[in-house]
């Protein structure tokens, strides 16, 4: 038994040995298509936190990085010792949680209004003006919204001198710029919350409108009581 025992063995290395280079060569395939996604998030991802090391250092332009004198923690000191660390906080905490608010509430409504169109032209038209936005960098935003607030030609200003009003400096009014950043945050990343609402809405099951319809519920009923209450029980996934 012990010598077929060892008989068997090197059969059973070969076969383990062509299996794993068939595997192999059956995901290579696979593998190369991550290839290109791995790239791009060690270039966009990983890359960019060697920049951490500007917190360390007194940074000058001409000197570069690496050129830049080391002062360790006094970056940090004077940070937290400024005047307006609290502030600092509060604005970033209280601005994000507006974005989160004002975020998820607009693209549900949106999500259930895009739900309820029964034209397909229409839908994907709208799905691709919502999201094209998502795809444009923050680059190209910055320059958008400079084109509509500029104080001289600024489409905005525009608009107002037209209908005999006063212009306004946007950019320099500190109380216009929570509405202006919750604004660019919209236009920038409702597209895609729409985008998977809408999908969360495809995959529910068609009874629950069926028998409501045959029910009497109205159309507004049905997207209120069924699709909304649906759709929120599957936000948090």
């Amino acid at each position: 038994m012990k010598a077929e025992t060892k008989k068997q063995e090197p059969g059973t290395i070969r076969r383990r040995s062509s299996y794993n280079r068939s595997l192999r060569k059956d995901n290579r395939q696979l593998f190369s298509m991550c290839v290109p996604g791995i790239i791009l998030l060690a270039l966009f991802a990983y890359l960019p936190m060697f920049g951490l090391v500007l917190a360390f250092k007194n940074y000058k332009f001409n000197l570069g990085i690496f050129g830049s004198e080391w002062v360790g923690f006094k970056n940090f000191e004077f940070f937290f010792t400024s005047g307006t660390f609290g502030r600092l906080i509060r604005n970033t905490l209280g601005l994000n949680l507006l974005f989160l608010l004002c975020n998820t509430v607009i693209t549900v409504l949106l999500a259930l209004l895009l739900y309820e169109i029964n034209s397909r032209h229409a839908i994907k038209a709208f799905q691709t003006v919502i999201f094209l936005p998502f795809i444009v960098s923050w680059v190209a935003a910055s320059y958008a919204l400079y084109a509509n607030l500029a104080d001289v030609n600024g489409i905005v200003n525009g608009i107002l001198t037209f209908f005999g009003k006063e212009t306004v400096s946007w950019y320099t009014t500190p109380k216009w710029w929570p509405y202006i950043l919750l604004v660019c945050y919209l236009w920038k990343n409702m597209g895609y919350g729409i985008i998977i609402y809408y999908g969360n809405l495809l995959s529910i099951d068609k009874s629950y409108f069926e028998a409501a319809q045959l029910d009497g519920a109205t159309r507004w009923q049905v997207m209120w009581k069924i699709s909304r209450r649906l759709l929120l029980i599957m936000t948090p996934t």
